[in-house]
């Protein structure tokens, strides 16, 4: 029975061969590298498989499906983990093997192949690291990866073509043509180019220390650094168990670098700070400033850098490919007398400025504000990414890049720095503490002009419905200040005039009436009075229209008296400002639903429109008119602008 099954398929034959295998046998640690790089493949194609069956490879959904995986999946965040560290690991190891090859003389004869192939296996790593960084469609995969891939651009004659092949789809970006050759390239052709010249590699490495143990040559493996000719042993004894020890310092080093020092969170809930990071999803339209490679490549980064831009090819696609060879010539040169010594000097010089300028990278980037502030800008952002994808509502079918477009707290402060900063400051007051909700903003010339400091000609936004922003428009001397009206034209207009001239009047003549009549403690209390209706006016999600003399049945009465009837203040009483029928000819904004969504929304879209300024504005244009092909901004976008500086927008359990 046996006999037969053996003669059929050769399955006792082989269990028999591999029962008996033998391999060298040396005291050297570098015979155990082998193992552990077989392993951490193993660890590759696992986990690679399991994401691979919660993949979509597409603009709208490659994300969503990460997503998906680490947040969703149980134990999602661990297996991607893995599979992301045990790749930088991979590509550490295999250095750190060619390294020791090289000090120790094994890639001299007959071991050269064993050399080449680990080379190429780096090489494989390397790239499938590469590739993969697009995977995600994450701001940082997705630039880093659009930057390399731009390099090609540079090649004379093919460069254009290359980078077209890459793309694949007919746009100018990257889209779902470009992902789909990202995975063949990450999976088949670099993945399956690993298993391939693994194989081949131990193969080669296998039949060398056969030879080596032999006799075959002796010099070598006394000059390779173990001190002793290899000999056969048996592969299942002392070998196979140093090897799983080996294995098993790999992988715990993997989850100690997943787990961020913390092993015993492996059996915990997911926490947004453990596994390979996630950042919020690539906007092809956007771009980040703090896109830097992996550390394998931090170096070459650094270097290319140092060249001025018409030399960067010679960086990129000359100097860097003539050291790969360098590398595979080394046991050619090795044959040479001296050429050891030659071959250890290269690699030391090579070695000691990859790692030097590595550190600089590191450590301009640490020194370097506006990376510094790019980075937690994008850590906000997938805060906010991941807050919007955990939302009751959900990922829509286009993806989560839309929730990100339709969010204020996400698009408020682009829109404002591009269209708004140039004339608005936006920080807190001096007095006040920033609001965790609203980075204050930082004016482009005030950081590059500490001598002449940028001062804004327009009132500062920073959060323009509080009743502290408010009441800066009834006091003269925050109404006067850079804050306000400083650095405009109606520093001398007739609010100005009213709170410099009139109001000290009003105090003189009325001041007691008023605190008698209204039971105040003080003549200023008639202006918090007025702040305080102003400012639930600003809470208002749409303004009330005024019909006939019916009036809002929240409306603070006491300061709508103060604010325009007789025995009030009489803003109205110059026929400035309009107010549920207080005010004729509105000369000055109309302060029904003052700061309400509706208000404000009127306010950016036409700021010349008689209920707001008129013709009285000074510069500011106008952003948006319904039916107009000539707006500035879309409907859209003044709604989020509005929404943003209002501070209403989705937060999580509300």
């Amino acid at each position: 029975m046996f006999q037969w099954l053996n003669d059929r398929t050769g399955v006792i034959t082989a269990w028999k061969v591999l029962r008996d295998w033998t391999v060298p046998s040396t005291k050297c640690v570098f015979r155990l590298i082998p193992a552990v790089v077989i392993f951490g493949f193993l660890l590759q194609g696992i986990t690679g498989v399991l994401m691979w069956s919660h993949y979509s490879p597409s603009a709208q959904t490659a994300w969503e499906s990460v997503y998906f995986f680490q947040y969703h999946i149980p134990f999602g965040w661990l297996i991607r983990g893995i599979h992301y560290f045990s790749a930088q690991f991979l590509v550490a190891i295999l250095g750190i093997y060619l390294l020791g090859a090289i000090f120790r003389k094994a890639y001299k004869s007959p071991y050269e192949f064993g050399f080449w192939g680990a080379i190429i296996l780096l090489l494989l790593a390397v790239c499938s690291c590469l590739t993969g960084d697009l995977m995600s469609w994450s701001l940082a995969g997705f630039s880093t990866t659009l930057i390399r891939v731009r390099f090609l651009q540079m090649i004379p004659g093919v460069g254009d073509t290359l980078f077209k092949l890459i793309l694949g789809g007919p746009g100018p970006g990257f889209g779902t043509y470009t992902l789909t050759r990202f995975l063949v390239l990450h999976v088949m052709v670099f993945g399956g180019g690993f298993f391939l010249f693994l194989i081949l590699w131990r193969f080669f490495d296998y039949r060398s220390g056969k030879m080596d143990a032999a006799g075959c040559n002796v010099t070598s493996s006394a000059a390779c650094g173990c001190h002793a000719k290899p000999v056969l042993t048996y592969f299942w004894s002392t070998q196979f168990f140093w090897a799983m020890i080996a294995s098993l310092l790999f992988l715990i080093a993997v989850l100690y670098a997943v787990t961020k020092g913390d092993l015993a969170k492996i059996d915990q809930p997911y926490q947004p700070q453990l596994g390979a990071e996630l950042m919020s999803p690539a906007d092809p339209a956007g771009s980040f400033d703090a896109a830097r490679p992996e550390w394998s490549f931090r170096g070459l980064y650094y270097f290319s850098n140092l060249f001025p831009a018409k030399y960067k090819f010679y960086s990129i696609f000359v100097i860097p490919p003539m050291i790969v060879l360098f590398f595979f010539a080394i046991p050619i040169l090795g044959k040479f007398k001296r050429g050891h010594v030659f071959n250890i000097i290269v690699t030391l010089v090579l070695l000691a400025g990859y790692g030097v300028m590595s550190y600089l990278s590191y450590r301009h980037d640490w020194h370097n504000p506006s990376y510094l502030t790019a980075m937690e800008d994008a850590h906000d952002l997938t805060d906010r990414a991941m807050e919007l994808a955990a939302a009751p509502e959900g990922i829509p079918p286009s993806g989560a890049l839309t929730l990100m477009q339709n969010d204020p707290k996400v698009q408020g402060p682009v829109l404002f720095t591009r269209h708004c900063a140039v004339c608005h400051a936006f920080e807190p007051f001096a007095e006040e503490e920033t609001d965790p909700d609203f980075k204050p903003y930082k004016h482009l010339e005030e950081a590059n002009r500490a001598d002449e400091p940028w001062r804004p000609t327009a009132p500062n936004l920073y959060k323009p419905i509080r009743a502290k922003w408010i009441s800066g428009y009834l006091k003269k001397d925050a109404l006067l200040s850079d804050h306000y009206f400083g650095n405009t034209g109606f520093k001398n207009g007739q609010m100005a005039t009213f709170l410099k001239e009139t109001l000290p009047e009003l105090q003189e003549e009325i001041g007691d009436i008023l605190m008698e009549d209204f039971k105040l403690d003080s003549f200023e209390q008639s202006l918090d009075r007025i702040t305080e209706m102003l400012a639930a006016e600003a809470n208002r999600n749409t303004a009330l229209e005024m019909k006939g003399a019916d009036l809002p049945a929240d409306l603070n009465e006491e300061g709508y008296r103060l604010f325009g009837s007789e025995e009030g203040l009489g803003c109205d009483a110059t026929g400035c400002h309009k107010f549920y029928g207080l005010g004729k000819t509105g000369s000055a904004p109309d302060l029904t639903g003052y700061m309400s969504r509706e208000w404000l929304f009127g306010a950016i879209a036409n700021i010349n429109d008689t209920r707001f300024y008129g013709d009285k504005n000074e510069k500011m244009p106008v952003y948006y008119i319904e039916g107009s092909r000539d707006s500035t901004l879309t409907r859209k976008e003044v709604e989020l602008l509005t929404d943003w500086l209002r501070g209403t927008w989705y937060r999580p359990g509300q």
